[in-house]
């Protein structure tokens, strides 16, 4: 057998041991599998995770100067503990036995809002029920996310109802809604009320008490527009009156997010009657932000007269009156002291069917806040609640301690209500309302979506 290189020159054979074939294939000299003289006084960084077992602490192999002679600190020849994870219990989802109707607030065209309780912490709430059947089309269905979608976006504001919960049902959709118990301000220009001189007037309020409501609905829509919403419908039945007198706007169905622009961004002809501006009338154009300055225009009217401007019962003749550009503005009569010369000029400013020049008209509601009507108006001071208001509406407040309830079961489509035939299957239409549950917390901001 012929002599190896080692033993002709006189040296000493090295016993041939079995590399490591990983280690090997990566060009690491020396990453030797059981060797006893490869048990370092520390472990090799390329050792196999058994060496530190070997016992004794044989020399140093020749090669192993080119390696630190420290050890990596996660290798200890021992078994490194496992990391721990908390794993939070999962949150079970909204049902209607979480809440407890109590009896009815109001209804509208699509359901209707009951005084609810929260049965977990026992507080009251109101509880907007919209009903599947009766959202037999896409852009009412869509109307319905936008109103679910903006209600869990905009976050708290004094002046806007906001939403604490929503959930669905295998028969409708359910908004929870911070309770506003003094009802509505149509209500108060509806019926008699007394104002803090004393004097009871009905359905006409003084200059003073309408531009404080005006003013609040107006910091309400600037932060509508901010964050890219067109609310579309401000009415006296969209503003709700809180227990300290305080105004906060609610119903988010006809609004549109996406909307940054005083003339364009939406289409749709939608709205009440006696509050549409003249560019949604005309169909074909496009509006935008502006006509929400329309509408506080037409709310600022109707504190003042007891009637929205060019009102008549019929709906067609009062379209036609509001379309009309040569049709001037009647100012409202009967006010004891007198409606001022900056009202009236904020009066036809807001309700000018130009929407290029109507006041606000460039997006921006610090323009209507710079009028010289609202200049004795601390509007900071006002965001605060810091102002009192005109009226406290002690005689309004809802009986919240009553025991009645309204079972589950009973709240359905009323019998006399003709339903349209569904475009969609009970299956798409879960489908499409699948993330419609919400718990308190904003959840998608507008300017992402």
């Amino acid at each position: 057998m012929a002599a190896s290189v080692a033993s002709v020159l006189g040296f000493a054979e090295e016993p041939v041991a079995e590399r490591n074939p990983i280690a090997a294939a990566f060009g690491f000299p020396g990453a030797y599998w059981w060797e006893a003289d490869y048990n370092l006084q520390q472990p090799h960084r390329y050792a196999s995770f058994d060496a530190g077992s070997v016992s004794g602490t044989p020399e140093r192999r020749p090669d192993a100067r080119r390696y630190s002679s420290t050890a990596p600190a996660w290798f200890s020849g021992t078994t490194p503990p496992k990391k721990t994870f908390t794993v939070k219990p999962k949150t079970p989802p909204l049902t209607h036995l979480d809440f407890r109707p109590r009896r009815p607030l109001g209804k509208g065209k699509f359901g209707e809002v009951y005084l609810t309780t929260h049965q977990p912490s026992g507080r009251l709430y109101a509880l907007k029920v919209l009903h599947k059947r009766l959202l037999y089309n896409s852009k009412l269905r869509e109307r319905a996310r936008n109103e679910r979608r903006i209600n869990g976006a905009l976050g708290p504001h004094p002046f806007i109802i906001r939403m604490q919960y929503a959930f669905a049902t295998e028969r409708c959709l359910c908004l929870v809604l911070d309770l506003a118990p003094c009802g509505e301000l149509f209500q108060l220009v509806k019926v008699a009320h007394p104002w803090k001189n004393g004097k009871t007037k009905p359905g006409k309020f003084p200059e003073q008490a309408a531009r404080f409501y005006v003013a609040e609905c107006l910091l309400a829509l600037e932060f509508l527009h901010e964050r890219r919403v067109l609310y579309r419908d401000l009415k006296p039945e969209n503003v709700l009156i809180q227990r300290d007198g305080h105004v906060c706007i609610s119903d988010f169905g006809l609004s549109k997010p996406g909307v940054n622009h005083p003339l364009r961004g939406a289409r749709s002809m939608c709205g009440t009657p006696e509050y549409l501006a003249p560019e949604i009338l005309r169909g074909s154009h496009e509006h935008g932000l502006a006509v929400d300055f329309w509408c506080l225009g037409a709310l600022f009217y109707e504190l003042l007269d007891g009637y929205p401007p060019w009102f008549t019962k019929d709906k067609k003749k009062l379209l036609e009156r509001v379309a009309r550009r040569d049709l001037e503005l009647k100012l409202p009569r009967g006010l004891k002291p007198k409606l001022s010369k900056d009202g009236e000029l904020c009066l036809r400013a807001l309700l000018h069917r130009d929407a290029t020049v109507r006041l606000g008209s460039d997006g921006d509601a610090q323009a209507v806040k710079d009028h010289p009507c609202f200049g004795m108006v601390d509007f900071q001071g006002l965001a605060m609640r810091h102002v009192d208001p005109p009226f406290l509406p002690t005689r309004f407040v809802a009986d919240l301690r009553s025991d009645e309830e309204v079972l589950w079961s009973d709240v359905k489509v009323d019998a006399d209500r003709k339903l349209q035939r569904m475009d969609i299957s009970d299956d798409r239409f879960d489908e499409i309302f699948a993330k419609f549950e919400y718990r308190g917390e904003r959840d998608v901001l507008l300017e992402e979506a």
